[in-house]
C-alpha cells in the first residue's frame, strides 16, 4: 500500500512538472503537490459518501419492488380528520302579540251626563235638561192639556214662568201632554202654505213610535218655523215644540238630544 502511494506521489509530481511547463490561463495558479494531494483525498471521501447514498437508494428500490402495493404515503400514519362541530340552529319562539290597552271611556259617550232630571208623575214621563237650564212649574194650557217650559236662560222677571213663553223671551221648549183619553196632539198643519219646507219623519223613543216635523220659512213664506215631536202613550198625547230663531239654532240640537237620549214614558 505504501509503494502504491509513493508511486502515486511520483506520478503527481511528474504531472505537476508537466503542468508547470505547460502554458495555462492566468486564472490557474498556486498549484502545488500538496494542494493536488488534498484534492485527491477530498475526492476519495466524496466518492465514499456517494457510494453510501447509492447503496441506500438501491435498498429502497428493492423494498418497493418487493411490496408493490405499499407506498411511502401508506407507510405514514393516516391523518384522522377532526370531527365537525354542528351548532344547532336557535329554536324560533312564537311572537307574543303586543297587548294594547283599550282606550279610556270618553265622557262624551253620553252627551247628557250630568244633566238634571225633570219628571212629572201625573203626566207619566221624565226627561233631562242641561244642568244650567231652568224649568217652570205646571201650567194649564187648555181644559185637556197641561204644559211646562224649559229654557237655557231666565225670563225678564229673573226666573222662568209660563207667561214668559207667551212673551217670546227667552227662547223656550214647550212640553205639553193631555189628560188620559183626550184626543191626540198633532203638529201644526201646513194648510195655508206658510212654510218653505215641511218635513215629517218617523221616530221611535223609549219603544213608542212618533213623528218629528221640521219647517223652514223664507221671504215669501212668513209662517213661524218650528220643530215638533209628537207621541201617544199610556192613553195620553205628548208634544215637545220649539220655535227656533234660525235653521242653525243650537236649540234644535238640544231638543233632539233631550227627546232621543233622555225622554222616558212611565206607566
Amino acid at each position: 500500500m505504501a509503494d502504491g502511494d509513493d508511486r502515486l506521489d511520483r506520478d503527481l509530481r511528474n504531472l505537476y512538472s508537466h503542468i508547470e511547463s505547460t502554458p495555462r490561463p492566468a486564472s490557474i495558479t498556486n498549484l502545488t503537490p500538496e494542494s493536488i494531494m488534498n484534492q485527491r483525498r477530498i475526492g476519495i471521501h466524496l466518492g465514499g459518501a456517494a457510494a453510501v447514498i447509492a447503496l441506500a437508494a438501491a435498498t429502497a428500490v428493492a423494498v418497493v419492488a418487493a411490496h408493490p402495493t405499499r407506498s411511502l404515503q401508506s407507510a405514514a400514519p393516516a391523518h384522522t380528520a377532526a370531527p365537525s362541530l354542528t351548532v344547532p340552529s336557535p329554536t324560533p319562539h312564537p311572537s307574543v302579540p303586543t297587548r294594547v290597552a283599550p282606550p279610556p271611556l270618553s265622557s262624551s259617550a253620553d252627551p247628557t251626563a250630568g244633566w238634571t232630571t225633570v219628571s212629572d208623575p201625573s203626566g207619566q214621563f221624565s226627561f233631562r235638561i242641561p244642568p244650567t237650564w231652568l224649568k217652570t212649574g205646571e201650567c194649564v194650557d187648555t181644559t185637556v192639556s197641561t204644559v211646562l217650559f224649559v229654557a237655557p236662560t231666565a225670563g225678564p222677571g229673573g226666573g222662568l214662568t209660563c207667561d214668559d213663553y207667551n212673551a217670546g223671551t227667552p227662547e223656550m221648549i214647550k212640553v205639553e201632554w193631555t189628560s188620559s183619553g183626550a184626543s191626540a196632539l198633532s203638529a201644526i198643519p201646513d194648510t195655508s202654505g206658510s212654510y218653505a219646507t215641511y218635513t215629517t219623519t218617523d221616530v221611535t223613543v223609549h219603544g213608542v213610535l212618533g213623528n218629528r216635523v221640521e219647517t223652514t220659512t223664507d221671504s215669501t213664506h212668513t209662517g213661524s218655523a218650528f220643530v215638533q215631536y209628537s207621541f201617544v202613550a199610556n192613553g195620553r198625547s205628548y208634544s215637545l215644540i220649539l220655535f227656533p230663531t234660525s235653521p242653525s239654532d243650537p236649540m234644535i240640537t238640544t231638543l233632539n238630544t233631550i227627546v232621543t237620549h233622555t225622554w222616558q214614558f212611565q206607566s
